[in-house]
């Protein structure tokens, strides 16, 4: 503290010397000094405030904002000035912090650039590299690496197409980087996009980022919230400058009125052009080949499990950073071959949120998506086979007039756009673009569990819990955990349950009651996680009461199961027979060729005529 004295007194010798002695000082001194000196005294005279854009905007992050959490509103003016002038100096580091508003942050950062991709193959790796740019002046440079890509493979499709389908992927990767401030324009450098491009852009970002908007509260349907330009547009294209021809609020209610209407059509409605990718699939002698991608639950390995039970080939793909799970269950799977993408993000984005700026949840199933196409057009699958179901179409809470759902690029909603898009814009017609497609679409979470549990090859295996995916354990206490451990009580006996997979009985744990609640619908919202519609969760509370008590006459139900059926189960009309509609149910709104529909069909029917009376 000796020299940091010395400073102090040659400060209150002459005014001027502030400015040198901390312009001059090493950060680790320049730092402390800042501490020990009497910071009221300085902010309080707004002329120095070119001081504080001089040597403040060189401390860390979290330093400034530890500062300003001390002195939330003095001087706001100088304050405001600091953050605006000190960025540049920061490389973007320091800019945004909690007294700063959403408006303010758009203002600061009005343009979001996606500027370049470029890629690279040696040794049967793809290293795809992007490039963007949030102004004024935070660059972010994204990669992804594929591993089992063979020099003939890109030969095949032409670096033209490829070029194509790496492009589109950093659309959809960027949507990771645009959240840290949410800008109003997005501008695309580094490929064309035509106008009804530009719009289906637009409308991805509005309805798969829902979460995001509604967890720091954005008004995304504000006119003008955020437009898409390509400054590398078709010239054939017709008026495709720009998105900015409607409103936030116009497109989000438009796609909710088409998500209505699709909704409500049925299989037979679905027009030809629709489904014109999979008819090949259909009527040629070839035998099918599937991508699968692998997440480490329990629905990519039931997807697995009928693929083999019926002698059908496949590959899987694993998207890293993923659990562990997802890894052993495709090791002890029987696919061709086992691909593997790994993600890397830009470290600035860490850096950024501690600092306060935006985030929040991104599409992961959109993003998947592109990444499978790409992948499944290299190595020349006819069909990408996920394991999205029905109620992931049911969505979590209200925001401005529309539905946000956690699941919307988990949707029949998105599965039908896509599809529509990738025909179109993402793989030319001499090749025809992978079909992209859901196998356990017709039916509810509920029926996926209780197929899933006759499967016991990846019951010990199998992680769903997000909390804990990581470090590959069920962490007990999420919604998640609570759904899961729900929807397969019914279906295993408890020494199956507890213990091979979860360690604990979660009926027995209290502090549950209120996740409980919010799985049943009677909180604010369903939790934000990929959980079962709510029908679906209370009739597997009702069958999870009922083995309770069939198998443990003489005793009491734990809390949690007597919490519902106290609270919600008692007052509900006709009980039998909702358990009966929902695990004989059967949503004809797919794009299964005839062979896929009969595999889930049998299963799905065994599980009927099990529980019929």
């Amino acid at each position: 503290m000796g020299l940091l004295w010395v400073f102090y007194k040659k400060i209150r010798q002459t005014q001027n010397s502030i400015f040198q002695t901390l312009l001059n000082s090493n950060l680790a001194v320049r730092s402390k000094l800042v501490l020990f000196i009497n910071f009221e005294h300085i902010f309080s005279r707004e002329n120095y405030s070119e001081l504080l854009k001089n040597s403040f905007c060189q401390l860390s992050p979290l330093f400034y904002n530890s500062f300003t959490r001390k002195y939330p509103s003095k001087n706001r003016k100088i304050q405001q000035n600091l953050i605006r002038k000190s960025h540049s100096n920061l490389g973007g580091q320091l800019a945004y912090n909690e007294d700063m508003t959403f408006a303010e942050l758009r203002i600061k950062h009005s343009r979001f650039i996606y500027q370049s991709f470029s890629w690279s193959h040696t040794n049967e790796l793809l290293v795809i590299e992007f490039k963007f740019l949030l102004e004024p002046d935070i660059p972010f440079t994204a990669q992804l690496t594929i591993d089992s890509i063979k020099a003939e493979m890109i030969q095949n499709i032409g670096r033209k197409q490829l070029d194509n389908l790496i492009f589109h992927l950093g659309l959809i990767e960027l949507f990771s980087y645009w959240k840290i401030a949410a800008p109003q324009q997005i501008i695309i450098e580094a490929g064309q996009l035509d106008s009804d491009q530009l719009a289906w852009w637009k409308t991805l970002l509005l309805r798969g980022m829902g979460e995001f908007f509604y967890t720091n509260q954005i008004d995304f349907t504000a006119e003008n919230f955020v437009e898409w330009v390509c400054l590398a547009t078709n010239t054939q294209s017709t008026n495709a400058q720009s998105t900015n021809l409607q409103s936030g609020d116009q497109v989000v209610k438009q796609a909710d009125k088409q998500s209505a209407q699709l909704l409500d059509r049925s299989t037979d409605q679905i027009t030809q052009s629709e489904n014109q990718a999979s008819q090949p699939n259909n009527q040629s002698s070839v035998a099918p080949s599937y991508l699968v991608p692998v997440g480490g639950g329990k629905d990519s390995a039931l997807v697995i499990e009928l693929l083999e039970e019926n002698n059908l080939p496949y590959d899987a793909l694993l998207s890293y950073p993923q659990s562990p799970a997802a890894a052993q269950i495709a090791g002890l799977s029987r696919a061709n071959n086992i691909i593997k993408i790994t993600r890397q993000l830009d470290p600035k984005l860490l850096q950024l949120n501690q600092a306060n700026y935006l985030n929040g949840h991104t599409p992961f199933s959109a993003r998947l998506a592109f990444e499978t196409s790409l992948v499944a057009t290299l190595l020349g699958h006819q069909q990408i086979l996920l394991g999205n179901e029905f109620s992931a179409n049911e969505g979590n809470v209200p925001f401005h007039d529309t539905t946000v759902n956690h699941q919307y690029s988990k949707t029949f909603e998105f599965e039908q756009v896509f599809r529509q898009y990738a025909q179109k814009y993402l793989v030319s017609a001499e090749l025809q673009a992978p079909e992209y497609l859901s196998l356990l679409r017709p039916i509810f979470e509920l029926q996926i569990a209780a197929i899933f549990a006759q499967y016991p090859r990846y019951h010990s295996i199998f992680r769903s819990c997000n909390r804990g995916q990581q470090t590959n354990v069920w962490c007990h206490k999420c919604a998640k955990c609570l759904f899961v451990f729900t929807i397969l009580y019914p279906f295993l006996d408890e020494n199956q349950l507890i213990g091979p997979i979860f360690t604990t009985n979660l009926f027995e744990d209290e502090t549950l009651k209120s996740l409980t609640l919010a799985l049943l619908g009677q909180d604010k919202h369903k939790p934000f996680e990929c959980v079962g519609t709510y029908q679906e969760t209370l009739v597997a509370f009702a069958l999870s009461k009922q083995k309770f008590q069939d198998h443990h006459p003489d005793q009491p139900l734990p809390v949690i199961l007597q919490f519902v059926q106290e609270n919600i189960l008692a007052q509900i009309p006709n009980l039998d027979q909702l358990i009966q509609e929902t695990l004989c149910f059967w949503n004809d709104q797919h794009h299964l060729n005839d062979q896929l529909s009969k595999i889930v069909k049998s299963a799905q029917t065994r599980l009927c005529q099990q529980f019929s009376k």
